[in-house]
């Protein structure tokens, strides 16, 4: 057993926790205490992320025999053993752990919260009062409401894919985690394929409306059909790429010492590739742009400069979403980063020595949709 590795992985479920990525946290910090039963701090955190009133208890029992005086966890069992039928839920925020190593503030900043009935001194984390039952903390519902409207909004995949445009990693992936699964993965890349494909009709037509404004109308019903030959062409170099991808970095992030859930990680590249997909559309419409602006630039010059900042923007999203499922040290994340682009390279190199003419054609045909999705 590595000691640091242990180590490794209850802060990074700390963190998780902090952060009320529950799910996450609990990942990280069941590994650690798999790895060393004996850590007690793996477990009084663990027994603030799990679901179960009776595996919290559990958690905090093995606190128990490992520090029979830790105040936390004896804070946490007497707290669970007076709650009363229907306040079940009042355990899911673990208020034995406020203040614990940075944890939680304690409401008020004070170590004791006086009952407004009847006046009887209770902790800090006391939802209601120990003597009269009278609740103590102050409800703002327009606050609450306010945060299940946002919570209802989460949902959006739009949302990660605005973050991704300034490769906010944090908004990107992280409040995607708990909304993992595989039918959201295909449904976010089938998106992203509209959304990118849509993008690309507005070029087509940007571009026809100013180089041949007379041929306009004559060409709405070939563009048109273009743009449902195309988009099947997305969606399945989309599906095609996501699957391919998350496998293979799957592979390496576990090679490099990475434990991080195969659903999560499955759903946050298929995120990285929708988002990259979206911000892709949007640099087809602004290389189209250049072109038809700027008359002396070499529009290949504009294509292959874009390409490969599309690449390198690809590569950024793909570590922040291992990252964010993984939980990496900054050197594995450097190898991770240089196993990906060996890849590429071998992967490319392959394909020019290995396949037929009509196949290497194919394979161009559909990274050049999804590379730089602008009208030819």
């Amino acid at each position: 057993m590595d000691s640091n590795d242990v180590e490794r992985w209850v802060e990074q479920g700390i963190l998780a926790a902090k952060s009320n990525y529950k799910e996450q946290a609990e990942q990280y910090l069941r590994r650690a205490v798999t790895m060393d039963p004996s850590n007690e701090k793996a477990w009084l955190w663990l027994s603030a992320v799990v679901e179960d009133i009776s595996e919290k208890r559990e958690c905090l029992h093995r606190v128990i025999e490992l520090e029979p005086s830790n105040p936390y966890a004896r804070s946490g069992l007497r707290f669970l053993g007076s709650l009363r039928e229907g306040y079940e839920y009042m355990a899911a925020r673990a208020p034995w752990m406020y203040d614990k190593d940075g944890g939680p503030p304690i409401p008020g900043d004070k170590s004791t919260v006086e009952c407004p009935r009847c006046g009887a001194p209770n902790p800090a984390w006391a939802y209601t009062c120990s003597d009269c039952d009278t609740p103590l903390e102050k409800v703002d519902v327009a606050s609450e409401v306010h945060k299940q409207m946002i919570k209802g909004r989460r949902s959006s995949i739009v949302r990660p894919w605005t973050s991704a445009i300034v490769l906010n990693a944090t908004e990107v992936f992280a409040p995607e985690v708990e909304l993992a699964s595989i039918p959201r993965s295909i449904w976010t890349i089938a998106l992203a394929a509209l959304a990118c494909n849509l993008l690309r009709l507005v070029s087509s037509l940007g571009l026809t409306a100013f180089t041949n404004p007379g041929q306009f109308a004559s060409l709405i019903d070939p563009l048109a059909t273009a743009f449902v030959v195309d988009l099947g062409g997305l969606l399945l170099a989309g599906w095609v790429i996501w699957a391919g991808l998350a496998t293979l970095t799957m592979s390496i992030a576990d090679s490099l010492g990475g434990m991080g859930s195969t659903r999560i990680h499955f759903y946050l590249i298929a995120v990285a590739v929708s988002s990259w997909m979206a911000v892709a559309g949007l640099v087809g419409v602004a290389v189209t742009a250049v072109i038809l602006l700027l008359p002396g630039v070499s529009p290949t010059l504009v294509i292959a400069l874009a390409s490969g900042l599309l690449f390198f923007y690809a590569l950024t999203l793909v570590a922040q979403a291992v990252h964010a499922t993984h939980g990496l040290q900054p050197l594995q994340e450097t190898g991770f980063v240089g196993l990906i682009l060996g890849t590429c390279v071998v992967a490319y190199g392959g394909i020019l020595a290995l396949l037929p003419a009509g196949a290497q054609l194919v394979m161009f045909k559909l990274f050049q949709l999804v590379m730089l999705p602008i009208a030819p």
